[in-house]
């Protein structure tokens, strides 16, 4: 009953013609192309048999050929040399940014060992930044990042301002990561005049942040990027993850595990103790 039911189209591209069917139940009716009589398909395929021989004979006075294997295999050791040249050049034009990334282009001399080219634009882990612009809100923000030289500047929401304060131009200053797991990250930095140092993770308002064992608040930048402020000095900073909702709920299941674990013990002991307190009567 169903197959009876069943009502569709039956469709085909990528042809020289649309076929086009119908389906009602096990039942198909063509609707393109139209069927032509015997007459007109007879002098269509007269027209393309005409056409195809013309085709043929234009091939043959032109001298079109299929190319041997040999003059293909000249024609690509020819072209392979100006074209590892043009890759060389967009590799030294491409730029990926801002995150610490590499880019595999070409291979060695040999042409089998692959090379890994450093991107020149990376800024790594960490940075410091010589200026924080503040905006108006994240709209602002993200059409401030048009043209930013991320390297030295980074554009923040006005809210975070009193978490961030401003930043101070210190080329000696260095920030590397010296441990990472997936809910913690630790890094040392050292700066003579203190600033605003910016983080290549996502921001995310669960993650705590402490310097030298003092939690500090954390600042957005850049519109998705983590931010602190660091006084001058050295320093160890450490972001974990360790947001107390999943605290909450672990509590709370424990409370039910609990609860369900008395109420089922309950469930065992009780009807002993009634047949027992019946025996005494």
């Amino acid at each position: 009953l169903l197959c009876m039911t069943r009502v569709g189209v039956h469709a085909v591209f990528g042809g020289e013609t649309l076929l086009l069917d119908a389906k009602i139940g096990w039942f198909r009716i063509h609707i393109l192309p139209a069927k032509d009589s015997d007459k007109e398909a007879k002098k269509r395929e007269k027209k393309e048999a005409d056409h195809t021989e013309s085709t043929e004979d234009t091939k043959k006075k032109a001298g079109f050929s299929k190319p041997p294997m040999e003059n293909i295999r000249d024609a690509v050791s020819t072209l392979w040399p100006p074209l590892k040249r043009a890759l060389d050049r967009t590799r030294r034009g491409l730029r990926i940014h801002p995150m610490n990334l590499s880019v595999i282009l070409g291979g060695g001399e040999d042409g089998h060992q692959k090379v890994a080219v450093a991107n020149p634009w990376a800024l790594g882990n960490a940075w410091m930044v010589d200026r924080v612009d503040y905006v108006a809100d994240a709209d602002a923000e993200i059409m401030g990042l048009h043209g930013l030289d991320t390297r030295h500047t980074a554009v923040a929401d006005k809210r975070f301002q009193e978490v961030l304060g401003e930043a101070a131009a210190d080329p000696s200053a260095t920030i590397r990561l010296t441990s990472y797991q997936p809910n913690e990250l630790t890094y040392e930095a050292s700066s003579q005049k203190g600033g605003v140092a910016v983080f290549s993770d996502i921001y995310y308002p669960e993650w705590t942040c402490t310097v030298d064992g003092k939690e500090v608040g954390i600042g957005r930048v850049d519109y998705v990027l983590r931010a602190i402020r660091l006084e001058s000095g050295k320093h160890t900073v450490v972001f974990r993850f360790d947001p107390q909702s999943i605290h909450v709920t672990e509590r709370i299941a424990y409370l039910s595990f609990g609860i369900l674990s008395v109420l089922f013990l309950f469930s065992l002991l009780y009807p002993a103790f009634r047949a027992r307190r019946r025996s005494d009567r």
